[in-house]
């Protein structure tokens, strides 16, 4: 395992980068903040806080996608005296939806979750398996604010979102 150092500029809050390729490393940013990735998530979302700035999360918990069809079909006489069918589909338009769970956050990323990636109004998915990042929105209309109760140590949150743009199959 190799150690990476992150110079972040100055004046500067929020830093993004792909870590989607340095699984099992150590980063250390500004030799201050280090964070020690056994696990990496099979998605990330870079999104819109509510600041105004670009900032990322990486869901470490399970994800699940699940591809919704909207079937167009045709009806048409029955002919027994030809192979065509009675109701032949002409048109699928594919919905993906994805569920993705954040894994267990600390109070102080549950409501940085809660405030900024939960309302925010533009998101890119990354599936960082695949190396592909596409827009998606927020299926959710509800966003509990969690916290420690009970003597819990910490909280998770399930996101359910689907992508922005249908496929369609013709």
């Amino acid at each position: 395992m190799a150690d990476i150092t992150v110079n972040m500029p100055s004046g500067v809050s929020t830093y993004v980068m792909d870590v989607s390729q340095y699984c099992g490393y150590k980063i250390t940013i500004n030799s201050a903040v280090t964070y020690d990735i056994g696990h990496c998530g099979d998605f990330g979302a870079y999104y819109t806080n509510s600041h105004g700035g670009w900032d990322a999360f990486l869901f470490e918990g399970n994800c699940k996608r699940v591809d919704k069809f909207d079937s167009y079909a045709i009806d048409r006489p029955f002919n027994n005296n030809t192979i065509e069918y009675e109701s032949k589909t002409y048109l699928n338009d594919i919905t993906l939806e994805y569920e993705l769970n954040t894994g267990w956050l600390t109070d102080a990323q549950a409501a940085n979750f809660a405030k900024n990636l939960i309302q925010s109004t533009t998101i890119y998915l990354h599936d960082l398996r695949n190396d592909k990042i596409f827009p998606v929105v927020i299926t959710e209309t509800e966003a509990p604010h969690k916290k420690f109760e009970d003597n819990r140590k910490l909280v998770s949150y399930t996101l359910r979102v689907k992508a922005s743009q249908k496929r369609i199959r013709r």
